[in-house]
């Protein structure tokens, strides 16, 4: 017997804090017995037919095989099957006398068996966490794969074979239709922020929690790459908070990797830039994930200074000990993962994707094998991946195969053939049960986003759409109802049960903490494994450890009793479940009670949904005469107008989703509702760019009506998932854009997108306002004249107001959204892009919220604006410009890197009259606004009783031309006629605040640009 090893275990027996049973076990696992009889070598077959000889000493019959064959293919592991073998009746009668007796008959391993590494209990997902692998090499920086396109296309094209196959050409004779290439985006370029940022809109739209970055550092040039450049538009984009990501590194270029430029740049680079960024992936403590895959040491010493240097400076910047996880791939062993985290001090193993083994594969036969595949992480603290499938042959000779040593021709490559919805539908509801089924499992990362070069995309197409992306939605949003934190097990012929978070089962028994629906035994005496999980001395679970001393857990003390549920109250979101089958559940804690059952702050919950009975078919239709006019240019005002006019008052109108243009305005004159068939309030809103959910009324280029394609002149209006476009380009030199630029009184009536005459109880949600000739895409009240037209209770929330106007053409300006005058009303989470007269304008609007509104622009300068969000008094009118009451918060204005707007935010009348109104403009709680990039940030001239208070504002002011020449811009501006302005709250300096009137004095002005 080894010498340290025998009283170890002797001694366990002796104290009993270990079954008999537990010590075979324990022998079973240890490295000498797995070794010696060459465990990991066998076949799932030859595996039982070992345990039957070595274990019963008997053979074991044919229904005995298939039995525990089957028992692996349903997901057991090789150890969980040794387990049952030891603790069957039949074992425990074979050795009964060894079980029994004093002796100690065999040798024990002569190492320790390292504890059972628990996964963190606190960390990730709300219901599943699911990542796609995100590749950066789709622009015009990419260093490494446009000098191989010249070579093998003879042009500098980061898009060269994908772009030629999915048009149809067939340089390589692969007799394949590869259409299905071709993004929905078009072949873009990675370095435009609108791309990343529909990227991020797109897949959170369908349930992507995170992009997996592949993140590439060049050694010949000591420097990030260029192909990962696009990377940065993930933290610049004002959508990033709609997406994690997460870094997983690679090593470029001819030169080695040396610890001193990994710890001296390498390192530095990807905390500074990424990791220490807002919208890196974390877990719910806090903890950065890393995934480990191929950072350039084949050196495991090496490799382990390397690591622990990241971790190192990762602890330093954030506080927090990341979590690294190593790549598993199919060639790995078992022995291979467990040798390189104890080596490499992991946390765990992710996996890139499981690829066809040989050219011509059937993708059947690919996920078949992904069971087995991912066998090897199911023990360690894992993230698995799925496949969309693999075939790169279109990009040969740029990416994947080429250069010296690869095949002279693509079809000699592995790929994968017969891919279809229903076969990735069904992979997808295998990985799910393999998540559902593994504690030791922190979601999944699916290959792949935008794998455009090898085929692997979730990314829309022009062929599939979002076909795939919402077969994710399905699989993964329709699972039964969450399981309850608590513990519930039948044994014995009883049930015990336990609560969340609290030592003690339902019998009493003190030894067993329930977490997290798992039970963990402080005690090592129940010689079931299956029952709990045994932990070991000072073990932790939760803030629980174990004490194997007295076989008492401990927590941390606490002055105040333990929560109990009633100590919680929930909020759910919406309070009925809506058609996704998903609501949030916020949690507040109303008892004062420390530890015991603890929720977390919010968790998604599937919930069942009921469909609206629909009303009789009076007030509730279809306009199912409008699908034969979808994706044509004939005109469709008429059908449209007809199935408004046939609405009874209160009814609602579905319109088919589609694209339908139109040549004379639409108008509703009674109260209604008008939305997208198959949509609900709740459902994602509509992408501006291009949705094929929605359905899109588009102005004919001949379009010459005032005030819009849609005028409402009713009370009691809803409009939700709709599209509105005034087609620009469209009527770009026809009558209505010469009508803009006649400078006749109400020109600009002529370019609006839509006019809401809506006095009272109106909602417009989820839907797009985009291309404006000019004037305004979306317009209440009185905006147009319309004086005493004043608005109640309007809500418009969660809309797009996109491209509105050209800003360097005289009359052809548009505001994105002109809130006439009113009160009660919410102007929430609506984006505004590159309008261009003001973004968003408001003007009386008492008690009124408008908040989380994000207001941007992307470069150019006839995309840019005079003002972002501005607030006035229209005409100089005696009740307009009040804001009493109001909150004006947490909104965002990114004017680009550019400078794009001329004010960020703005409070007055005078810059536009060149008069002194203070009188004009007063009221309201102007507090925690973002204003970045702005030529003039925060500037209020002249209003006054107003309250203003911490309005950050970054990178702005400078000289640039405005309409009364150049003018120098600052952070912030009070008018030197302002008054009774209340900064009590204002963190924000005196000294950062200058005086400066810009009375008469427009921004950002077009002339000569």
């Amino acid at each position: 017997p080894d010498p340290t090893g025998f009283p170890f275990w002797k001694g366990l027996l002796d104290k009993q804090k270990l079954s008999r049973k537990d010590f075979l076990f324990a022998l079973y696992r240890s490295n000498e017995y797995q070794n010696k009889n060459k465990i990991s070598s066998l076949s799932n077959q030859q595996f039982i037919v070992f345990l039957y000889q070595d274990l019963l000493k008997r053979e074991g019959t044919q229904s005995d095989l298939g039995y525990w064959l089957n028992q692996i293919k349903l997901g057991q592991t090789r150890n969980e099957v040794a387990k049952r073998f030891i603790i069957a009746p039949e074992f425990e009668v074979k050795f009964s006398d060894f079980l029994k007796s004093v002796i100690f008959p065999v040798v024990p391993p002569s190492v320790v068996p390292p504890p059972i590494v628990l996964p963190p209990v606190s960390d990730l997902t709300p219901n599943y966490l699911i990542g796609a692998w995100y590749f950066t090499a789709w622009s015009s920086e990419n260093d490494v794969h446009i000098p191989w396109a010249e070579k093998t296309y003879g042009r500098k094209d980061v898009w060269a074979g994908v772009r030629d196959h999915a048009e149809g050409k067939d340089p390589w004779n692969l007799k394949t239709d590869y259409s299905y290439l071709r993004p929905q985006l078009g072949f873009y370029n990675q370095l435009d922020q609108n791309i990343v940022d529909q990227h991020i809109q797109q897949a959170s739209k369908y349930g992507i929690d995170y992009f997996a970055a592949y993140w590439y550092w060049d050694t010949d040039k000591s420097a990030e790459s260029g192909v990962s450049t696009p990377l940065h538009r993930l933290t610049t984009s004002p959508f990033k908070n709609q997406i994690k990501f997460v870094l997983a590194p690679i090593k470029l270029g001819s030169k080695p990797m040396t610890l001193e430029e990994w710890k001296n740049k390498v390192v530095p680079f990807m905390v500074n830039n990424y990791i220490a960024d807002t919208a890196y992936l974390k877990t719910k403590d806090g903890r950065p994930i890393i995934f480990d895959f191929e950072i350039g040491f084949n050196d495991a010493d090496l490799h382990r200074q390397a690591l622990d240097a990241l971790r190192t400076a990762i602890k330093n910047k954030t506080g927090k000990d990341p979590m690294i996880f190593g790549i598993s791939t199919d060639q790995h062993k078992k022995s291979d993962l467990t040798y390189a985290k104890d080596k490499l001090d992991l946390n765990g193993f992710f996996c890139f994707q499981h690829a066809p083994r040989v050219g011509g594969e059937q993708y059947s036969t690919t996920i078949s094998n992904w069971r087995s595949n991912t066998e090897n992480i199911k023990d360690f603290t894992n993230i698995p991946c799925a496949s969309v499938g693999f075939d790169r042959r279109p990009w040969f000779g740029v990416g994947g195969l080429r250069g010296p040593g690869a095949p002279a021709s693509p079809n000699e490559d592995i790929y994968n053939v017969g891919i279809t919805e229903d076969l990735f539908k069904q992979h997808l509801i295998d990985v799910k049960n393999y998540v559902d089924g593994n504690a030791n499992t922190l979601g999944l990362v699916m290959y792949a986003w935008n794998e455009w070069g090898e085929s692997g995309i979730l990314e829309p197409s022009d062929v599939y759409g979002v076909r795939y992306l919402k077969n994710i939605k399905e699989v993964f949003g329709s699972s039964s109802l969450l399981p309850s934190l608590n513990c519930r097990v039948e044994k014995w012929g009883k049930v015990f049960t336990g609560t969340h978070n609290v030592v003690g089962l339902s019998n009493g028994d003190t030894r067993f903490l329930c977490y997290t629906n798992k039970l963990y035994e402080c005690g090592w005496e129940l010689s079931d494994p299956a029952f709990a999980v045994k932990l070991v001395n000072n073990q932790q679970v939760g803030s629980w450890f174990c004490n194997l001393n007295n076989k008492k857990w401990s927590n941390a003390p606490v002055s105040k009793p333990l929560c109990v549920e009633q100590d919680w109250s929930a909020v759910k979101s919406p309070s009925q479940c809506p058609s996704t089958g998903q609501q949030t559940i916020t949690w507040t804690k109303t008892g004062q009670c420390e530890g015991g059952v603890v929720k977390p702050s919010s968790e998604t919950v599937i919930c069942l949904y009921q469909p609206p009975t629909p009303p009789p078919s009076s007030d509730f239709q279809t306009c199912k005469a409008l699908k034969d006019f979808n994706g044509t240019a004939k005109d469709a005002s008429s059908v449209i107008q007809g199935c408004i006019d046939s609405t009874i008052a209160g009814g609602i109108l579905e319109l088919p989703a589609g694209k339908y243009y139109v040549a004379h305005q639409i108008k509703i004159t009674n109260s209604l509702t008008l939305k997208t068939a198959g949509q609900s309030e709740a459902d994602a809103k509509c992408n501006y760019n291009n949705d094929p959910s929605c359905a899109e009324i588009i102005a004919s280029p001949d379009f010459i009506d005032k005030q819009g394609v849609l005028l409402v002149k009713s009370n009691d209006i809803a409009l939700d998932h709709i599209v509105l476009n005034g087609n620009k380009l469209g009527r770009a030199g026809k009558a209505g854009a010469v009508a803009c630029t006649s400078g006749e009184k109400g020109a600009n009536q002529y370019g609006m997108v839509s006019n809401f005459r809506c006095l009272e109880n109106c909602k417009v949600t989820n839907s797009v306002f985009k291309n404006a000739l000019c004037g305004t895409a979306l317009g209440t009240g009185n905006v147009i004249g319309n004086k005493g037209e004043y608005v109640n209770n309007f809500t418009i929330e969660k809309n797009s107001f996109v491209f509105n106007g050209v800003h360097n053409k005289q009359g052809l300006w548009s505001d994105g959204l002109t809130f006439g005058d009113g009160e009660n009303s919410v102007i929430k989470e609506n984006e505004l892009i590159d309008n261009t007269d003001v973004q968003l304008i408001v003007g009386t609007c008492l008690s009124c919220k408008i908040q989380k509104n994000i207001i941007k622009h992307t470069g150019t300068f006839q995309g840019s604006s005079f003002a972002a969000l501005m607030f006035h008094n229209w005409g100089q009118q005696a009740l307009s410009g009040y804001r009493t009451g109001s909150d004006i918060s947490n909104n965002e204005i990114d004017c680009g890197d550019n400078k794009r707007c001329g004010f960020g935010l703005y409070i007055g009348n005078d810059v536009w009259t060149g008069q002194k109104l203070v009188e004009l403009n007063q009221g309201g709680s102007f507090h925690d606004n973002i204003i970045k990039n702005a030529q003039q940030g925060f500037i209020i001239d002249d209003a006054h009783d107003l309250e203003i208070y911490n309005n950050k504002v970054i990178n702005s002011g400078g000289s640039f031309r405005a309409s009364c020449g150049l003018k120098t811009g600052n952070a912030y501006n009070i008018g030197l006629d302002s008054r009774n302005i209340d900064r009590v709250k204002d963190e924000t300096p005196d000294s950062a605040y200058t005086h400066i009137s810009w009375n008469g004095c427009i921004p950002n002005w077009w002339t000569g640009q």
